[in-house]
């Protein structure tokens, strides 16, 4: 803390992750302390370069800063790596801005898929990194993203023509009082799809299509695109430590909802036994983050929580008929079965049952992303 407030610093050599991790620490002490420029591996600047100062001019950040990444048709796998890279110490949230078709057309289960191969690509090696998707289509104009009171920078890939559509992107949000973003973008670089896959991940980990992908439970053969649009959708889940797994249900929840979301949260008197519990985040800190990221990724959707109290007792999407769908992982589609069950017996149309894929833990017993493997990690 004593060096962070008076001085830059800059680390060559450190594991980038290693001091993410700690700086990060520090300006959430410290709200007001400017973040260190960080240069990854034996090559400082190589990985990435600030335009214009050569003396290495930071933007201005904090702890509660975003910044700004938009992307156009690049591969999920360059996008992860572009975002792993982006997010520079001091800043909390990365904003991956689709500008590309999949943005602009309505949601599909093409849509899911680039979101899962986005989160497992960033999951593997960075599971908690904050990162949300904003679509132009779930009404993320320039105009909006030149609302946010929380941009303070923009990240541009180097490469043509993402450079000149970020600067583009960057002049345009600027005309519109967008103040807080600087002067300059951070230019960033990746390599091969090869260089970018995290140490240790499994092979393809990085490549679209891997592992298990979207689809519509009971409904095989579903057109990759036909729209997911639904008025009131349902989700659950415990949601302790966001991390990658439940960024990719949430944000595909609110990717499929057109008005309304309900998200049931586990309530803490269920999760007396869960291990790890001393660390465990109280429902309203667990239920705060899953409504505020969904809101995030939606802005015009109406996003309410309520707690699940006892698993005798049917949910509310059993016993709500204006319910039109669900969004699931792979390992809670019984759930969704004994939902549409209950529905039946009440004479309710079935849910519409939106399955995402399973994200993978670098570190986790289960093969699957875990808050309980976080938690005992921490």
């Amino acid at each position: 803390e004593r060096v962070l407030a008076k001085y830059h610093l800059f680390i060559t050599d450190a594991p980038a992750g290693v001091v993410r991790h700690a700086v990060k620490a520090v300006t959430s002490a410290r709200p007001s302390s400017r973040y260190c420029s960080i240069f990854p591996g034996s090559s400082p600047g190589k990985r990435h370069r600030r335009a214009g100062s050569a003396k290495g001019q930071s933007l201005t950040a904090t702890a509660m800063s975003a910044i700004l990444l938009p992307v156009a048709d690049e591969p999920a796998w360059q996008v992860a790596e572009l975002a792993r890279e982006a997010l520079q110490p001091g800043f909390a949230d990365v904003l991956v801005y689709h500008t590309g078709h999949l943005g602009r057309d309505p949601v599909t289960l093409a849509t899911l898929d680039f979101m899962k191969d986005l989160f497992a690509a960033v999951g593997w090696s960075s599971p908690q990194l904050s990162l949300c998707v904003l679509l132009p289509r779930l009404g993320w104009t320039p105009e909006k993203l030149a609302s946010r009171s929380d941009l303070r920078g923009m990240a541009v890939h180097a490469a043509a023509p993402a450079r000149q559509l970020g600067l583009a992107l960057l002049t345009q949000l600027q005309s519109l009082g967008a103040v807080g973003l600087g002067v300059e973008p951070l230019f960033l670089e990746v390599g091969s799809q090869e260089a970018a896959a995290p140490i240790g991940s499994p092979s393809g980990i990085c490549a679209p299509g891997s592992g298990a992908q979207a689809r519509i439970h009971g409904q095989p053969g579903t057109a990759l695109d036909r729209e997911l649009s639904f008025k009131k959708v349902a989700v659950g889940g415990t949601f302790d430590r966001l991390h990658a797994g439940h960024r990719l249900l949430l944000a595909a929840t609110a990717a499929v909802a057109s008005a309304e979301i309900f998200v049931g949260i586990t309530a803490d008197r269920l999760l007396v036994n869960k291990q790890g519990r001393e660390w465990l985040e109280a429902y309203e800190v667990r239920s705060g983050a899953a409504v505020g990221y969904m809101e995030a990724t939606h802005p015009g959707v109406r996003v309410t929580a309520g707690p699940l109290l006892d698993p005798k007792e049917p949910p509310l999407a059993t016993t709500d008929p204006s319910f039109e769908a669900i969004v699931v992982s792979e390992e809670t589609i019984h759930g969704a079965e004994a939902i549409n069950a209950g529905r039946a017996e009440r004479g309710f149309a079935p849910l519409v049952v939106v399955v995402v894929g399973l994200v993978r833990g670098q570190h986790s017993s289960s093969g699957k992303l875990s808050s309980t493997d976080l938690r005992l990690d921490r």
